[in-house]
């Protein structure tokens, strides 16, 4: 486990193939002060060398300097296609939902349409659309049946 600074500095040299001259250098910083931390005489780079560290050794700055989240960095292009697969499963999910919902009677209809609304909440407004109007199309199709 990469408990400390100094650990999570080691990996990440390691697995960026980089050496302490090297990270010096892209920092700016001397060679001795690089090895201070990688020796763990010092505690932890300052907060503007630590990001520079994490942009030049390509891991996340947040998991570098307090070991939290996933040591890769995530470029915007990998963000952009995660939230994309994302809203395209919960497209799906509300497709398969439509296919469903007209077998669903009045009370049922309502006890989908609140759990519905929280997970719309997160969807695109284009979809939150078509389920509210899925929803009050199905409401609207009971009272006339009744």
């Amino acid at each position: 486990m990469l408990d400390t600074y100094q650990d999570r500095l080691l990996k990440a040299t390691s697995v960026a193939k980089k050496t302490r001259i090297e990270l010096a250098n892209a920092l700016g910083i001397s060679v001795q002060a690089v090895g201070s931390v990688l020796n763990g005489n010092t505690k932890e780079l300052t907060a503007a060398n630590n990001s520079k560290a994490a942009k030049f050794l390509d891991c996340n700055p947040d998991w570098l300097a307090l070991g939290t989240g996933e040591m890769k960095r995530i470029s915007a292009q990998q963000v952009q296609e995660n939230t994309s697969n994302a809203y395209t499963t919960a497209e799906q999910a509300l497709r398969t939902i439509e296919n469903h919902i007209t077998q669903l009677d009045a009370v049922e209809r309502q006890e989908a349409a609140a759990l519905l609304s929280m997970f719309a909440i997160s969807m695109r407004p284009t979809t939150k659309q078509d389920l509210i109007a899925l929803l009050t199309k199905g409401n609207m199709q009971s009272r006339h049946a009744a």
